[in-house]
């Protein structure tokens, strides 16, 4: 199911029939693929739902998902995306060497924080962090690697995030509760959800 309305927000809901009764088991890591007629050949950029990408030679080097580009002159969409082509500054931080760090995407994936972007960087691979019309912060999921551009202020607002992952006591996929309630069709609704935490992931209906 899709936690978010972006790209790379995805993730797999487990669930058990019980007489008549569907209940909730478990998150595990996973996606898809749209089954529509165009046809994709190349998978290290996002299916859909990017929202700024940049290809270089016929492959694809950056992409972003961010939430805030709807009310966003183009002007500065146009700098954001050169800012990503000429000012990337890529580099390793020890800080989070030994973290989960899809944990720390899980979470985020929860509570949805303004500003909330994924996006892949050629050398990072794919990432989740903060970004907004002044630069961009981003933390590679699979690497301690760490892409930003622009304003500094962006890496504050990720540490912050991240901070408040820590205090709550590093949750992530494992601890996603896919929550089933009716939908307003007579389907059933699937809620992701992190006890403890607002209800702000993503919605899917299933047949009853």
């Amino acid at each position: 199911m899709r936690l978010l309305p972006r790209a790379g927000c995805t993730a797999v809901a487990v669930l058990r029939r019980d007489g008549k009764t569907m209940r909730g088991v478990r998150f595990v890591a996973g996606s898809f693929a749209p089954l529509d007629r165009v046809p994709r050949r190349k998978w290290s950029a996002s299916a859909f739902d990017d929202d700024l990408l940049i290809v270089v030679d016929s492959q694809p080097l950056f992409w972003m998902s961010y939430e805030w580009i709807a009310s966003t002159p183009l002007r500065q969409r146009v700098a954001l995306v050169e800012a990503a082509r000429t000012q990337a500054v890529q580099t390793d931080v020890a800080e989070w060497t030994g973290s989960d760090h899809t944990a720390f995407w899980a979470y985020l994936m929860t509570i949805a924080p303004p500003g909330l972007t994924t996006a892949f960087w050629s050398e990072a691979g794919v990432c989740v962090g903060y970004s907004d019309d002044k630069g961009f912060a981003l933390l590679g999921l699979r690497s301690d690697t760490m892409v930003t551009a622009g304003s500094p202020i962006a890496a504050d607002i990720l540490d912050e995030w991240a901070d408040r992952w820590r205090a709550a006591g590093n949750p992530g996929l494992d601890d996603l509760v896919p929550v089933v309630r009716p939908g307003s069709t007579g389907d059933l609704r699937v809620e992701a959800v992190l006890p403890g935490q607002p209800t702000t992931a993503g919605r899917v209906d299933v047949p009853a």
